[in-house]
């Protein structure tokens, strides 16, 4: 098995018996990418013959938690800026249940 970050061999694990529709748990990783777009791919080797049984590929946005104005959408921007300060001061002082709450400002 390997796997890869950015396109990048990231780990490898060998002599892995796995049965299908069984998950495996491996790990833990521990990745520390910039802000923004990444991948992570995995792929799982017969180990008699060498040849790819299956690959899976994960696309994911790193952002940093501040970053609210695009919370949730499909390109975040990965910057604070006046909007996300914007978004935070309305829902400044707020509490759930209450009108003005927004759960991604709650940055505590």
């Amino acid at each position: 098995m390997k796997i890869y970050l950015d396109e990048l061999l990231f780990a490898t694990a060998n002599n892995i018996f796995l049965e299908p529709f069984v998950y495996q748990y491996l790990g833990p990783y521990k990745i520390s990418p910039s802000c923004g777009p990444h991948t992570i791919k995995v792929e799982v080797y017969d180990n008699e013959t060498g040849t790819l049984w299956h690959s899976y590929t994960h696309r994911f946005y790193v952002v940093v938690r501040e970053d609210v104005s695009t919370y949730a959408g499909d390109n975040p921007d990965c910057f604070i800026d006046v909007m996300d300060l914007l978004r935070a001061a309305m829902a400044y002082g707020s509490y759930p249940g209450s009108l003005r709450w927004d759960p991604p400002c709650d940055v505590d």
